[in-house]
């Protein structure tokens, strides 16, 4: 075809003869790739606007606006609102069909808490051709930042994150998304840093949270259990596990008392520790106890054992996620509910590859289903308990 030239200085391929608006647009798309590749237009600087490049396609400005969008989505420019597209990378053929960056809250070394999925993502990422680079935010906006900024810098174009929860907003990410490119989002909103209407532009993956938390009570109530308590880290407000404890509990007429519910322990076993010392404070407890993670539940068994309760003879635990810092070993006693983490990796891949493949439509919400797993440290209400209607008695 011949090339045409323009006040830019850049050298384009006409694509007038073209037909269907789908076609134009690719067409349009690709030749900006062949321009980019080629050098004409570097690294950090403007393409021409919409208006020159229409007419110089000989395209309306729509099918131009499109392309530029989907060359946007693919990591190959960047929008700058109210100035234009600049060029994020010279060289991006094979970095455009591989590079994925996942942003794990936690060390990304751990075992236990992200590892599993982290292998199962990376081992979809690689059947689709892809290639998975991780880090870790901590959780916090600053965190999140630097992470995005390494990503960029390492021509990832598709993007796994769990939005941070401390701190300030995240600048990089709500630039990423407002530029439309490629990500999903791992987890459910509530105490995430990122606003509302940004993350419903998203695709997001979590687990039935609700689901799970139903059927762990309905297995406690199925052994005769109706005085429930919960130990929860941090604070629980918008966290789904925490509303479906109350909702349940309230929705099923159970009895329930301020005392036990017990929030902002600390994190892992030390929390539980801690929580089961303020249930045994207030005095009669309940027969069970439920901790939306699995850590808390470990230490809320350690805790109770030591004070001479017997679990689950006096009191039952059950936990929540099916994993554990310490490893599957630490679980062996605990009932509590699981997913599969292989479904999680393969929800989120079809997303994020429909995304940076351009064939997604309107952003999805999927929650992944969850299944009790009823192990050693639940187990019948006690026949005293059971008689009296009370639970463990104070200190």
């Amino acid at each position: 075809m011949p090339k045409r030239a323009n006040q830019s200085g850049i050298q384009v391929v006409d694509v007038s003869g073209g037909t269907g608006c789908a076609s134009l647009r690719e067409a349009v798309a690709e030749d900006l790739r062949r321009v980019i590749r080629e050098g004409q237009v570097a690294p950090g600087d403007l393409i021409p606007p919409e208006r020159e490049l229409a007419d110089l396609y000989g395209v309306c400005r729509p099918t131009v606006r499109q392309a530029l969008v989907r060359l946007t989505r693919r990591g190959i420019l960047r929008r700058i609102p109210g100035v234009g597209y600049s060029v994020l990378r010279a060289d991006m053929t094979a970095m455009n069909a591989r590079a994925v960056g996942l942003i794990v809250g936690g060390d990304t070394t751990a075992r236990g808490t992200h590892f599993e999925g982290v292998l199962e993502i990376e081992k979809r990422l690689a059947e689709a051709g892809r290639v998975l680079v991780v880090t870790a935010s901590g959780l916090t906006a600053g965190g999140e930042d630097d992470c995005i900024g390494r990503l960029n810098a390492s021509g990832v174009v598709g993007l796994i994150v769990t939005p941070a929860m401390h701190g300030a907003r995240s600048t990089e990410l709500e630039t990423w998304i407002r530029h439309g490119r490629p990500i999903v989002l791992e987890g459910h909103a509530g105490p995430w840093l990122l606003p509302d209407d940004l993350a419903r532009q998203c695709d997001q993956v979590d687990v039935d949270n609700h689901g799970g938390v139903r059927q762990v009570l309905d297995h406690l109530v199925g052994l005769g259990h109706a005085r429930f308590g919960v130990v929860a880290t941090g604070s629980p407000e918008g966290s789904e596990r925490f509303a479906a404890f109350a909702s349940y509990i309230e929705g099923r007429g159970l009895p329930q008392r301020h005392d036990w519910v017990v929030k902002h322990v600390s994190s892992g076993r030390e929390g539980g520790r801690e929580g089961f010392a303020r249930l045994r404070a207030a005095g009669e407890m309940p027969t069970a106890v439920f901790c939306p993670s699995d850590d808390v539940a470990l230490g809320v068994i350690d805790a109770a054992r030591a004070a001479g309760v017997a679990v689950p003879g006096d009191l039952s635990v059950a936990g929540f996620g099916n994993e554990s810092v310490d490893g599957p070993a630490a679980l062996a006693e605990l009932s509590t509910a699981g997913w599969s983490h292989a479904d999680v990796a393969r929800e989120i891949v079809r997303l994020l590859s429909a995304r940076m493949d351009g064939r997604a439509a309107a952003p999805e919400c999927v929650r992944v289903p969850v299944h009790v797993v009823p192990r050693a440290s639940t187990g019948p209400i006690g026949v005293a308990q059971a008689a009296s209607g009370a639970g463990i008695g104070g200190a």
